[in-house]
């Protein structure tokens, strides 16, 4: 695989992801909402999600994961 390939799978990767989360407006959007309580590991939350967007989230995280172990990827 060359430097340029690697190149090309990782931003597809990224691309997947942004893109899977920017759809998960529920999600995303949930800061905005509350301000700043990320140092508030009491707070629980269930985002309302479709089916479509979880998966889209799966997926792209997926293919992350799998560049992340991948021996071609690796030093």
């Amino acid at each position: 695989m060359t430097l340029r390939e690697k190149a090309q799978a990782m931003r597809h990767a990224i691309d997947m992801m942004e893109g899977a989360l920017m759809g998960a407006e529920s999600l995303t959007g949930l800061p905005e909402k509350w301000g700043e309580p990320r140092h508030r590991p009491e707070i629980m939350v269930s985002p309302a999600m479709t089916a479509g967007e979880v998966y889209r989230i799966y997926d792209a995280m997926t293919e992350l994961t799998r560049i992340i172990n991948s021996p071609d990827f690796n030093p």
